[in-house]
């Protein structure tokens, strides 16, 4: 983690003024992407940057990488029964994921190599029923190719207390993706809670435009 000179508002919370660099651990074995988070360790938990600011986050998040793609499951308490809501999912339970495969930071607009996926814990079911897709980039200066939804994995199981969720993003899906030539990734994530209307973001407060502008993510390294 290294530390960088404010150049917004002089009372940015600690996270905000400090650029992120976390190593991610390869995947050595087979993931079933079904919701159990048991073949899951610690060495691939992604560190809490929000309690950097005194504020814990509420989800647990780890990620893996392999050639074949990218991995992420989450493990969400709850209060009170997970909702969902496909055409808003802000206003629901969801994980927003936002990838920048060459992490080109120096524009504030995304390009091509940006991507957004946004993935729900399945309360439903049915054909047309998505628990999983990708999504523009609001003024990105060059969208990145859209997959189809049925290219990601994903699965979710529901608790009394919560749910736990995987996704799976195969690199078909993420254009530019590279491991051995392009390692470091730009990233961020936020998770939202319905009965509380909670928000956890990984690296960035909610004042800032992480949701269209790829130089506010912080940095993963794919390591070996």
């Amino acid at each position: 983690m290294r530390h960088r000179a404010p150049t917004a508002k002089p009372d940015l919370p600690p996270r905000a003024i400090f650029d992120v660099c976390v190593p991610i651990r390869r995947r050595t074995r087979r993931l079933a992407i079904d919701g159990d988070l048991s073949d899951w360790s610690d060495d691939f938990l992604l560190p809490d940057l929000a309690a950097i600011d005194g504020t814990p986050g509420f989800a647990t998040v780890r990620m893996a990488w392999d050639e074949k793609g990218l991995y992420f499951a989450l493990d969400v308490p709850r209060r009170r029964g997970v909702s969902v809501n496909p055409k808003r999912p802000h206003k629901g339970d969801a994980f927003f994921l936002w990838i920048d495969t060459r992490d080109v930071r120096d524009a504030p607009r995304a390009g091509r190599f940006c991507h957004h996926f946004i993935a729900l814990p399945r309360v439903a079911t049915g054909p047309k029923t998505l628990a999983a897709w990708q999504a523009p980039i609001q003024r990105a200066r060059e969208q990145a190719h859209i997959c189809r939804p049925e290219q990601l994995a994903t699965a979710s199981i529901l608790r009394p207390d919560g749910y736990s969720l995987e996704l799976a993003i195969p690199a078909a899906a993420l254009t530019g993706y590279d491991p051995s030539e392009a390692p470091r990734l730009g990233m961020t994530y936020m998770v939202t809670e319905s009965s509380t209307s909670q928000k956890q973001l990984w690296n960035v407060p909610s004042h800032l435009p992480f949701a269209h502008d790829p130089s506010t993510w912080a940095v993963i390294e794919l390591v070996r």
